[in-house]
């Protein structure tokens, strides 16, 4: 542990076991070579080894003890043999490079944040023969898919839990903060805390009526981008659902018998001369825009003839005072005086960082 010029290491045959931190704060270790003699790997031994880009863990290893590998910032590619029967907890945590993993047919046990932390994480395999774990679309469940165990950090957009899936582990979703809609299926009773906590792209929720409770920080902690809650019951069946004040739904906007598929309109913005294409995603019932993306196609630019943009009519050179008298009565030609509203104070002795934005007003 703590060699920091260690650049490459070949572990003999002879050796069966990598005690705990045997390598840890190795930071120039670039290349490991693990003998067909060993069969664990210890807690932290490779930990915080942040030059390693690859392992291969041979047959021989059963077993991956507690944060084996965190913190290797630069891995990117895990080979685990068949031999593998167990993952420990954070075994993989923090490895903030890691875009896929496929877990062996033989594993029997996956520790509690086990691929924690990896944001670049997009899709968790399972080997078909594996008896108790499964995979689909790149998210960890067990074998009959009826507990959803993890989703991958890296996962993007709309996301839906399918209606076989009767249990949503605790911190299934931690950190999954590209998630910008999700919706619950029918099997899903309740949700526990820190389940989606940190979610914090999520502005759409889409709930059946079979939910019948909602623990204390089960969504993001501020409760800040949930903008609309999609619900399929009636209004009389959300208020008897039991949620801590403490979830994190913040002043999401609910609406009830809601089908799901029918919860929003998608409107599309052609590209102008200054503005690209984009969509936006909106709320059925009250139009507003819930989310939007932009679309490949560019903005078309002016195209002048005779001085006038003939697809806009704006003349050349006169596209400024056009965007102030048509987009903004405060500001006029000339100077300008801006002048900045601070709304928020406090009388604490003591804040963090994330409090000055909160206190600032700018948001």
């Amino acid at each position: 542990a703590y060699c920091h010029s260690l650049e490459s290491v070949t572990i003999p045959d002879s050796v069966t076991s990598l005690e705990g931190g045997a390598f840890a704060y190795c930071s120039s270790l670039t290349n490991v070579t693990i003998g067909n003699g060993v069969t664990s790997i210890g807690f932290d031994a490779f930990n915080k080894c942040e030059s390693l880009t690859s392992i291969t863990i041979p047959n021989n290893v059963t077993n991956i003890e507690k944060s084996a590998f965190a913190y290797c910032s630069s891995l990117t590619r895990v080979t685990m043999g068949n031999g593998i029967n167990s993952i420990g907890e954070s075994a993989f945590n923090k490895c903030i490079s890691l875009t896929k993993v496929t877990i062996p047919g033989g594993v029997t046990s996956v520790g509690d944040d086990a691929f924690c932390g990896c944001s670049s994480l997009i899709s968790i395999e399972v080997s078909n023969n594996n008896k108790y774990y499964s995979s689909e679309d790149g998210v960890l469940f067990n074998k009959e898919k009826t507990e959803l165990i993890r989703c991958p950090e890296g996962k993007e957009g709309h996301y839906v839990i399918s209606d076989t899936v009767t249990c949503i582990r605790e911190k299934s979703f931690y950190d999954c903060d590209k998630i910008t809609r999700l919706t619950i299926g029918n099997g899903v009773k309740n949700i526990v805390s820190y389940t989606f906590y940190y979610c914090d792209s999520l502005v759409s929720l889409t709930l059946s009526r079979s939910i019948v409770n909602i623990e204390y920080d089960a969504f993001s902690r501020y409760g800040i981008s949930i903008k609309h809650i999609f619900y399929t019951g009636s209004e009389a069946e959300w208020n008897n659902i039991s949620i801590s004040t403490g979830a994190n739904l913040g002043s999401a906007v609910v609406h009830y018998e809601v089908v799901p598929g029918n919860e929003y309109e998608v409107k599309v913005q052609n590209a102008t001369c200054t503005s690209h294409k984009n969509t936006a995603y909106c709320c059925a019932f009250c139009e507003k825009t819930i989310f939007e993306f932009e679309e490949p196609n560019s903005a078309i630019g002016h195209h002048y003839v005779d001085g006038i943009c003939e697809h806009c009519n704006i003349e050349e050179g006169r596209l400024w005072n056009y965007k102030i008298s048509k987009g903004n009565a405060y500001i006029t030609e000339g100077e300008n005086r801006l002048v900045l509203k601070i709304y928020r104070y406090s009388t604490g002795s003591y804040l963090e960082c994330m409090d000055f934005f909160r206190i600032s007003g700018i948001e």
